[in-house]
Order: C-alpha cells, then sequence, then structure tokens
C-alpha cells in the first residue's frame, strides 16, 4: 500500500494522509544520484533510480512564482541522511519592498499587506489560511499591514502552489519570500532522517526604530511513496514578522 502526505502550510502545521493521486513507475533504469556538496536545481521534474543527500549534501529546489512552478522528483528510493536537507525555503514568492510594498502570490490574490507607515508593521503572506496582520505599539490596528489571504483550496488534496511573500513594514523591512513546492514521488521508500522543508523567510528588521516586514508563507509539501520512516522532520512553516518597535 503506498502511503500519500500532503502539508500545504500557510500560517501553521498539518497534514492529511490518503490514497496517493499519482501511479509511481519504476525508475531503474536511470542512474543513481548521491550529492554530496551544496545543489541547487532550477524549477522542473527531475528523475533518478536511486536519490541520497549525503556527507556534505544540500539539494535546494527553485520556485518560479509568476508560473507557480517547483520541483518534482522521480525516484525508487529516495535517502536524506542526517544533518542533510532538501530544501525550498524561500524559494516561493517575494516578499514587499519598497515602491512594491505587497508580498507576491502564486495566485492572484492578495500576499501580505504593507503598513506604510514607521510605526507600523507589514502583514505576513497567507496560503493554508490567512496571514496574522501587522502590528503597531499596542497590538493590531488601523494602518497596520493586513495579512495575505488564503488560497489554493481547490488544491488541497494535490498541493502545488507556492507560498506568498510578507508586506512591507518601513525603512529596511523587507517582507519575507514565501517557501517554494516540493514533489516527491519515491516508489520504494522515502527515508528522512535530515529534513525536508518549504518554510517561508522571516520579515526583515525595519531598523533605525520602524517596523519590520512580515513572514512569507510557508509552501508545499507532496510525497507520494511505498514507505516512509526515518527521525528526522518534514515542515512548511511560515516565517515570524521582522522585529522592530512592532512586529
Amino acid at each position: 500500500m503506498f502511503l500519500y502526505i500532503l502539508a500545504t502550510l500557510g500560517v501553521g502545521i498539518g497534514g492529511v494522509f490518503g490514497t496517493p493521486f499519482v501511479v509511481l513507475a519504476d525508475h531503474g533504469s536511470f542512474h543513481n544520484e548521491t550529492i554530496t556538496t551544496a545543489v541547487t536545481k532550477a524549477p522542473g521534474t527531475y528523475t533518478w533510480g536511486n536519490l541520497t543527500i549525503s556527507t556534505g549534501g544540500t539539494l535546494t529546489l527553485q520556485g518560479n512564482c509568476a508560473a507557480n512552478t517547483g520541483v518534482t522528483i522521480n525516484a525508487n528510493t529516495i535517502t536524506v541522511e542526517s544533518g542533510r536537507s532538501i530544501t525550498a525555503n524561500g524559494q516561493g514568492c517575494a516578499g514587499g519592498v519598497l515602491g512594491n510594498a505587497e508580498g507576491k502570490t502564486p495566485s492572484g490574490q492578495t500576499g501580505g499587506g504593507s503598513s506604510g507607515n514607521a510605526s507600523r508593521g507589514g502583514g505576513g503572506g497567507g496560503y493554508g489560511g490567512n496571514g496574522g496582520n501587522g502590528q503597531n505599539s499596542v497590538g493590531s490596528g488601523p494602518g497596520s499591514g493586513l495579512g495575505g489571504v488564503s488560497y489554493g483550496a481547490a488544491a488541497t488534496a494535490q498541493p502545488v502552489f507556492l507560498g506568498s511573500g510578507g508586506g512591507f513594514g518601513s525603512n529596511t523591512g523587507t517582507g519575507g519570500s514565501g517557501g517554494g513546492s516540493i514533489k516527491l514521488n519515491a516508489l520504494d521508500s522515502l527515508l528522512v532522517n535530515g529534513t525536508i522543508s518549504a518554510n517561508g523567510n522571516s520579515g526583515s528588521g525595519g531598523g533605525g526604530g520602524n517596523a519590520g516586514g512580515g513572514g512569507g508563507s510557508g509552501g508545499s509539501i507532496w510525497i507520494a511513496t511505498g514507505a516512509l520512516d526515518g527521525t528526522g522532520s518534514i515542515t512548511a512553516n511560515g516565517g515570524g514578522g521582522g522585529g522592530g518597535p512592532t512586529k
């Protein structure tokens, strides 16, 4: 029986177990790949016989916000050794910067909003839920950046969306980028003793007493495999708000 796991995470952690929506193929005719250095892969699909992230190895998977594309990996076995990682952290949509104040989303929705005010923070990016509102010196209030709205509800059974960016705060308070999108199809097994992550980045501090930017939302992780084991972690967490007089 195949195990199907998904994480479509914006501002929190969650998961669903159920029937896989993919047919997993045997990739024995493809070469085996062992990664022992820092390797980055552009958005697209990559197929190996067996994939191992070993000593010294980190596999970074990029995303394309405009096209809402991440990386799909097909293999018979995927192994992430202890201390090693497959990561799409911050590889989603960009956070807001001065002159481009709202965070970007892959869905045409609104990302984390800008405060436009030195004393109020930018809003956090949304995805599986709405992002958090920015804060002022007495908490959320008028003028703070609004949190980005949720999106991708129609695809929660097959998570493919990138995370959205947080809103600009002020001065140097840029919003954090959202997490990317990872899809792993492992026919025989996935062993995770290290980490697999698509976390959003935290917003930057405002500097000089100004308010910080909002955090980016987590992206998506979709796993279909014959067996899942290991002592590591699989996360798609949202980033924190940038510091300043507010967050």
